[in-house]
């Protein structure tokens, strides 16, 4: 718990960091001058990308919600994520509103967290959204958190997402007052190429993810209490997408193969835990085969790094 502490207490630090960084400015004339962020508060959305104009590097966005708006799929405080014109994991990025065209995989669900198995439905969103924290962008990076805690009964959720050039940080808290299974669940346009050598995988039985029906090919599961890291590759091996989670005591990790064209499969990913509460703190690091690291890294006792493009590792 000291860990997952200090993790959402660095997350506010660096909240203040980028709030007083000479680069700010106010968030209204942020998304006018390309500082790399959108607010569309009456969607409910926030956007941050990489780079002048969005579509030319990585770019994540997350979704609260707002009155009378929800999805098919919608789930409270759900992203998506993009690397260019690639949508890693779809949602409400590629909108027309923002830029982005969508991609032609077809998620599961919202990429969010899913309490005791059961998906809310798109008008609880619409009728109990989100609300939005913080949103500040500057030229160090770019910072949102939303909490909403109406959809699932007397659980808060709080997300935050740092932007750092191509690396996202992510920072999900869920905490309730009875014992839950909580499930971070990500939607992602590619296959699993490598993984932790300490995920040790087996067949899942069917019921594990029966809620969310996923169809294609295998599922797997391990548990693992390390932290642990997965690589994704896109249908041309040319995106990859990698992802470093960590630890916490009796994690199961499951990745499901979703089936259809080659152009359109792609993977579930649930990262499950149990208890009144879980926090799942995560690294996004979208990128090429010839790029040489993210420039966030979580290490096995939950210390951020920042390594600025600069420096030689």
């Amino acid at each position: 718990m000291r860990k997952l502490g200090s993790m959402l207490a660095l997350c506010a630090a660096l909240a203040v960091v980028l709030i007083a960084f000479p680069g700010h400015r106010p968030v209204a004339q942020a998304a006018r001058t390309g500082i790399g962020a959108k607010l569309l508060e009456d969607a409910g959305l926030a956007v941050l990308w990489e780079g002048e104009k969005l579509g030319q590097g990585a770019a994540v966005s997350l979704f609260w919600g707002a009155p009378g708006l929800g999805g098919e799929a919608a789930l409270p405080l759900e992203i998506a994520l993009a690397d260019g014109d690639w949508v890693w994991a779809p949602g409400l990025l590629d909108t027309e509103e923002v830029g982005l065209r969508a991609s032609s995989f077809a998620r599961v669900a919202g990429n969010s967290v899913v309490v005791d198995g059961r998906l809310p439905k798109p008008e609880d969103l619409a009728e109990k959204p989100g609300q939005l924290i913080a949103f500040r962008a500057g030229r160090l990076g770019r910072v949102v958190r939303a909490t909403c805690g109406e959809v699932y009964p007397n659980v808060l959720f709080d997300r935050t997402l740092l932007l750092m050039e191509d690396t996202v940080l992510d920072v999900f808290r869920a905490a309730g007052e009875e014992e839950y299974v909580f499930d971070y669940v990500l939607n992602i346009a590619g296959e699993l190429r490598e993984a932790s050598a300490t995920l040790a995988w087996e067949d899942a039985p069917a019921e594990a993810l029966a809620y969310l029906a996923p169809r294609g090919g295998r599922t797997r599961r391990a548990v693992c209490a390390q932290s642990f890291s997965l690589e994704f590759a896109a249908p041309d091996g040319k995106r990859l997408l990698g992802i470093r989670f960590l630890g916490a005591p009796e994690t199961e990790v499951f990745v499901a193969a979703l089936g259809g064209r080659e152009a359109a499969r792609g993977s579930l990913l649930v990262v499950r835990r149990r208890g009144s509460g879980a926090t799942f703190s995560a690294v996004l690091w979208p990128h090429g085969p010839q790029d040489g690291a993210p420039m966030l890294e979580l290490d096995d006792q939950g210390r951020l790094f920042f390594y600025p493009r600069e420096m030689k590792r």
